[in-house]
């Protein structure tokens, strides 16, 4: 399905746009068109070593996070917000190794910010550190559907399992 979707937004696409090192950005993922003896070829950003200096024509973890971030969205009913994979999440220090967490979206104005903070639930959460959404990947690869939540939301974790989604307006909307 994810796929389709790719293909359907490069259907629309005059033949004048389809250039080489052209970029299409497709909710997290920005794709890039190579040319290589007349024909184009999607790639995207290599998320398993160097995201921001690498390509691949393995589109298998972009078009995960697409699957994944949607799914969410369709078991909530509800619109999501776009996060680029290059923005900033903000983590309170052991957040990956505890088993009670928050993920917690602000707004913010900055670009490159995500909004998205990740704590550890009745811990210390003084000491914070940041890295870049697709290094979630390899963080806890669990968090990444959820960093298509709009602002104001909240995910409340135990042992990787969701116990609350609250949204704005602080309501609990998942079935548990």
């Amino acid at each position: 399905m994810q796929v389709n979707a790719l293909f359907g937004i490069l259907s629309t696409f005059d033949e004048k746009s389809l250039v080489d090192n052209a970029t299409i950005e497709v909710n997290w993922t920005v794709y890039t068109l190579k040319e290589k003896d007349g024909e184009f070829f999607v790639k995207s950003p290599n998320y398993a070593d160097n995201a921001y200096e690498e390509l691949t024509d393995d589109l298998t973890l972009a078009l995960w996070v697409h699957l994944e971030q949607f799914h969410l969205l369709r078991k909530l009913n509800i619109e999501g917000e776009a996060i680029r994979f290059d923005d900033k999440v903000i983590y309170a220090d052991g957040a990956f190794d505890a088993n009670n967490v928050y993920l917690q979206r602000i707004e913010t104005s900055t670009k490159g910010d995500s909004g998205w903070f990740i704590g550890v639930r009745n811990g210390d959460n003084s000491k914070l550190k940041a890295c870049y959404a697709y290094q979630l990947l390899k963080l806890n690869k669990e968090f990444i559907q959820y960093l298509v939540l709009p602002k104001n939301y909240l995910v409340v974790l135990e042992n990787n399992e969701v116990k609350a989604i609250l949204n704005g307006d602080n309501e609990n909307i998942t079935n548990n």
